[in-house]
């Protein structure tokens, strides 16, 4: 597409810019003679050059009006060797925006191309965080040939965890106070509104300190006097402000995989939000006391806190625990990269088994693979080396949880571009908050004693929640093995061997609790909206207690009472506060919601007691608890989310399936599975598709398998959503 460039409307390239191009073979990098080299970039001014402005793809803006020439971002490369007296330097961590957002540079007097997101936060740092500024300054944007015919990636990822560690600090950029042009991930009417970093600092300030002014405070049992004592003045004050926190953890950086390296390896670090500085201690604090008190729960039902699990991930590295690769991709799904393998690469240097050695997977990175293949490649290495399915419990054709949808065109090509996998590979190349039945997130993590400070290493790492007792070891099992077997070599089929259970007979209503800021996020909710929301939490529950059978007085296979089967059920069988405590916390719940659930149920032919049933479900939000304690529904969405209650045909078998499950389904254990599956068959071959791990309660620990009653399965894929069958039969054999 050609360009007017006489247009007085568009944008003219300054004069003396001329047609050169930075070259990056000018500072190499690489492995010289066993010494690996990194570039680092200095910030200089180049009086001559005019300001850019920015323009997405080809299209190109009006040039802003200005009184004269500004000043434009011109900077030094130079070539260093990453190792003990190398220049000391300061690593920015931030987001890439959209690919197609541009601006131009001048880079060692060339002109280099760059996303309009790395020029704001170089350009902000410049002019209005000085004390922040070092001499060299790392940033991938501009370090790395970012061209997909270059090679340098392949060689300078693997150093990312040795560079952000040898940093002096690292500057954590989490965008412009408000952007200029409107970024295309948030809707108009959000564009239009406040900005959250301006609220944002405030509830920072005020609540960093609050574990100290109210400890074991509750926010559902605060009075607005004590939310005065930490400095809000009004309930209006209180609303806006911790929202603007919740929207701001809801930033672009927060979702991001590459930033979790470079946030917990760093030594010193420095959060930047346009012309705002907070430090870490004080958003570690805020966010730890506005965790512990429930507030998201009373004041931002759509909030997430992704800064308590840095916190605890950081301090497991600070003190050398590492956790094992499949945890790390369990914990770190739900985030997203722009290059679908980076879901693999960005946490490999955290792993205590990724490299080589002893029982390590050694894992590369590759250019020449594509993602299809690394991620098959990974999940066989995991089956090799492990002998057990957990990585195949990460695994399935369940629909996601995710909040890349079909409705956007950008959502759409995402979807499109999704590699074509056996059913027993994981697929990570969206994100995804369905937390594995496992629990993998929180498993094999030592725990420490509660800290909130920041200001150095310790020996053990601390936690901000310590749990009282790790997450249940499963072992549906028992103690059998899996030995590695395909159908061919480069084919789709996994042999395994496995008992079916029993036949999905009932599936009830899902939890579908994925949901994103709404776009007028410093306003209450409409009421209407949050009606509806009480009554299909409402509807979900009694549907549940239903289908279980939890009220019938009725006794389960293992002797229990279904109503006790119910709410372990809820919480696939994990109670990290103990099964004294946590059952405690469900009596709570239930003897208080017992009248709101009987009302529910005669409002199909009784629609005027809809406000009895609201005024009980008011009165649970009311009931007091501090702490873990808060709400039961809160504490259980982690293990339900994207789940249903399911009863079985014959056995009347109780647990929780994965989204996309439907009566019919087989509930099997296979040897060398942790937890149960569901699966579906394909023909009449012995061929099953796996739709995800689930949950039985009484069959989780190995009481309801015998390996002698196993038989021969084969694990296949078939594409329902894209009607593209991979499976291919030609008599009875699979290719």
């Amino acid at each position: 597409m050609a360009f007017a460039w006489t247009n007085p409307n568009l944008w003219q390239p300054p004069p003396n810019i001329g047609p050169s191009i930075f070259n990056y073979e000018a500072v190499p990098v690489g492995n010289i003679n066993g010494i690996d080299y990194i570039r680092l970039l200095e910030i200089t001014v180049s009086p001559g050059w005019t300001q850019p402005v920015y323009g997405w793809g080809n299209t190109m803006v009006p040039f802003p009006p200005q009184t004269g020439p500004a000043p434009g971002l011109s900077c030094r490369l130079i070539s260093v060797p990453l190792r003990d007296g190398m220049p000391s330097f300061s690593a920015l961590s931030y987001t890439w925006g959209a690919a197609s957002d541009r601006a131009t540079i001048r880079c060692n007097d060339k002109t280099l191309d760059i996303t309009r997101s790395l020029h704001v936060a170089l350009e902000t740092l410049k002019n209005y965080h000085p004390t922040v500024m070092t001499q060299y300054l790392w940033a991938d944007g501009i370090c790395i040939n970012q061209a997909k015919q270059s090679e340098e990636k392949a060689h300078q990822i693997p150093l990312m965890a040795e560079l952000y560690r040898r940093a002096t600090q690292v500057i954590i950029w989490l965008g412009e106070d408000k952007p200029a042009v409107k970024p295309e991930e948030i809707t108009w009417e959000e564009f239009a509104g406040p900005a959250d970093i301006e609220y944002a600092i405030p509830a920072i300030r005020k609540c960093a300190n609050a574990h100290r002014v109210l400890p074991n405070a509750s926010a559902l049992t605060m009075s607005m006097q004590d939310w005065a004592r930490l400095g809000f003045q009004s309930p209006d004050e209180l609303k806006i402000q911790l929202r603007a926190f919740y929207r701001l953890l809801q930033r672009p950086w927060f979702g991001r995989v590459w930033t979790i390296q470079e946030h917990v390896v760093a030594r010193s670090v420095v959060f930047l939000c346009g012309r705002h500085q907070i430090s870490e201690t004080e958003l570690m604090n805020s966010s730890a006391f506005l965790a512990s008190s429930g507030a998201d729960v009373l004041i931002a039902s759509w909030g997430g806190n992704p800064l308590i699990m840095l916190y605890g991930f950081k301090s497991e590295q600070t003190a050398n625990a590492k956790a094992p690769l499949l945890n790390l991709l369990a914990h770190f799904r739900h985030r997203d990269a722009g290059d679908a393998k980076d879901k693999i690469y960005a946490v490999l240097d955290l792993a205590a088994d990724s490299g080589t050695g002893p029982g390590g997977l050694d894992i590369k990175v590759r250019k020449d693979i594509s993602v299809g293949e690394l991620y098959r490649a990974v999940a066989i290495k995991f089956l090799c080396e492990h002998e057990n399915l957990d990585i195949v419990s990460l695994a399935g054709r369940y629909p996601l949880a995710t909040g890349v949808t079909n409705d956007t065109e950008k959502g759409k090509k995402r979807h499109a571009e999704r590699p074509m996998l056996p059913s027993w590979v994981p697929d990570w190349s969206l994100p995804d908050s369905t937390v594995s039945i496992q629990h993998l997130e929180d498993k094999k993590m030592l725990r420490g004693v509660t800290s909130f400070n920041l200001s150095g290493p310790s020996q053990n790492p601390a936690y901000l929640f310590p749990l009282d007792q790790e997450p249940t070891q499963f072992r549906a099992c028992g103690d059998t093995k899996y030995q590695f077997d395909l159908v061919s070599p480069d084919g789709p089929g996994l042999r395994v061997r496995g008992v079916e259970l029993d036949q999905i007979g009932r599936v009830g209503i899902l939890a579908d609790d994925y949901r994103r800021p709404p776009d007028q996020w410093w306003l209450d909710e409409p009421q209407a909206n949050q009606t509806n929301d009480v009554l299909r939490s409402l509807e979900r529950m009694c549907n549940w207690l239903d289908l279980s059978g939890a009220e019938s007085g009725r006794l389960y296979f293992t002797g229990e009472p279904l109503l006790d089967v119910f709410w372990q059920t809820m919480r696939c069988g994990h109670y990290p506060h103990g099964l004294v405590q946590e059952r405690k916390y469900f009596m709570d719940f239930y003897g208080t919601m017992r009248s709101a659930f009987a009302l529910y149920r005669k409002l199909a032919t009784q629609p005027w007691l809809r406000t009895m049933v609201l005024a009980a479900w008011n009165v649970y939000k009311a009931t007091k608890g501090t702490g873990v304690s808060v709400n039961f529904l809160a504490r259980t969405k982690i293990y339900t989310g994207n789940r249903a209650m399911f009863s079985t045909v014959s056995k009347g078998l109780v647990g929780l399936a994965p989204k996309g499950s439907v009566a019919g389904d087989s509930i099997v254990i296979l040897e060398g599975g942790k937890v149960p599956f569901v699966v579906r068959r394909c023909g009449q071959y012995g061929y099953w598709e796996i739709i995800g791990a689930c949950y039985v309660h009484g069959c989780m620990h190995g009481h309801a398998f015998r390996a002698g009653d196993c038989a021969p399965m084969v694990i296949v894929s078939i594409y329902l959503d894209t009607n593209i069958l991979v499976l291919v039969i030609v008599s009875g054999r699979i290719y």
